[in-house]
Order: C-alpha cells, then structure tokens, then sequence
C-alpha cells in the first residue's frame, strides 16, 4: 500500500517486493573501495534489499570518490538505463 497517492516510501517498496520488483527496471549502486564509511552503509543497504527479495545490484570497484570511478561507473550504467 501507498503511504499517499502518488509517493512511495521506502518501508512501501520493502512491503510489496513483488510490486517494487516489477515497477524498478534496475536499481544499481556503486561505491569506491577506498570509501570506507560509504562503503559500508551500501553494504547494509544491500544486506536489506536482499532480505526483502529486491533486485538489485551493488558494485564496488577499486577507488575512491573520483572522477575516474564516477566514469567508469557512468559508462557501465548508462547503457543499461536506456534498455527494454
């Protein structure tokens, strides 16, 4: 159920997995490994939507929070917002 007409929550979307599942086409994070505090906030993020049955995929590639992890995660991902 819908905390109000037109917004989700997140306690909403971890109610009804089936319902978050066929509305999300990709949910994907990724962090720097050298991001240790955000690294681990993603790891517990994660550790949620796998117990709630939420796909989903959490990347962590070598780096920090810079230019050349953002780019390589934008290449990654950028493809696969714009697919069918």
């Amino acid at each position: 159920m819908r905390s109000s007409e037109n917004a989700w929550t997140f306690a909403d979307a971890l109610a009804d997995p089936s319902s978050t599942n066929s509305t999300l086409r990709l949910l994907w994070a990724a962090v720097g490994t050298d991001e240790t505090n955000l690294r681990a906030q993603h790891r517990v993020f994660n550790t949620v939507l796998d117990r709630h049955g939420i796909r989903h995929e959490f990347v962590t590639i070598p780096g920090g929070h810079t230019w050349h992890v953002w780019r390589r995660n934008l290449r990654d991902v950028a493809p696969r917002l714009f697919q069918r």
